[in-house]
């Protein structure tokens, strides 16, 4: 939400930092590390939501994304060169650019990131077990299998609502406001979540619950 295009003015500033815009598309692993070798659960697309102020505004995601096999085997080698230089353990999340078939770091998180709750859905193993026994150095034999695609998104509110009503919210929502609190035009509302048979039907079921959920407030008694 913070990101701008830079401006003429190079000059740097104190607080801020450049980067060299780089074409792509926005995917990320999830690794389990136990500081000597880094287990990829997976890998997923990200999206935007722009508003006027925040051009690069984080929209959501879904998984699996796709890639071709030699460059998930190249993205994941990359995983295997860092976490023993960086001694990463338990969840973290590792960002890239892609671009065809290839693609650049962005950065790592020594986190979960912003995608875990995608790979928790429709997961055969606890996520927060195996981020414990990581911690501790044991990564399981092989990764978690998942039983169907999923996807999350920010809803973010198109208005100013001053008062939010009390609403029976639907299961597949999380993150909710307080009834009586008030949100101000684009700040974030809620998360949604979906789950399908493949990425392209999750991503499209969350953002057909962003409208419906969007259309339910707009509705709301004044």
């Amino acid at each position: 939400m913070h990101i701008r295009i830079a401006d003429q003015d190079r000059r740097g500033t104190e607080g801020y930092y450049y980067q060299r815009f780089v074409a792509g598309a926005p995917v990320s692993a999830l690794v389990l590390a136990d500081g000597h070798s880094g287990l990829v659960l997976g890998f997923s697309a990200q999206w935007s939501s722009p508003s006027p102020q925040q051009p690069f505004r984080y929209g959501g995601a879904a998984r699996p994304a796709t890639l071709a096999s030699e460059t998930a085997r190249a993205m994941t080698d990359v995983v295997q060169q860092i976490t023993p230089l960086a001694s990463l353990v338990g969840l973290n999340s590792f960002d890239f650019l892609v671009d065809g078939r290839e693609f650049v770091l962005l950065e790592v998180n020594p986190r979960p990131g912003a995608t875990l709750d995608i790979f928790e859905l429709q997961c055969t193993a606890p996520m927060f077990a195996m981020h414990v026994d990581a911690c501790q150095g044991v990564l399981p034999r092989s990764p978690p299998t998942f039983e169907r695609a999923a996807a999350s998104a920010i809803v973010y509110s198109d208005e100013d609502i001053p008062r939010i009503p009390l609403l029976n919210w639907p299961g597949w929502t999380a993150d909710r406001p307080i009834a009586g609190s008030a949100i101000s035009a684009q700040s974030p509302l809620c998360t949604v979540f979906a789950s399908a048979a493949t990425a392209v039907q999750a991503k499209k079921l969350v953002q057909q619950r962003t409208q419906a959920i969007l259309a339910r407030l707009r509705a709301r008694p004044s």
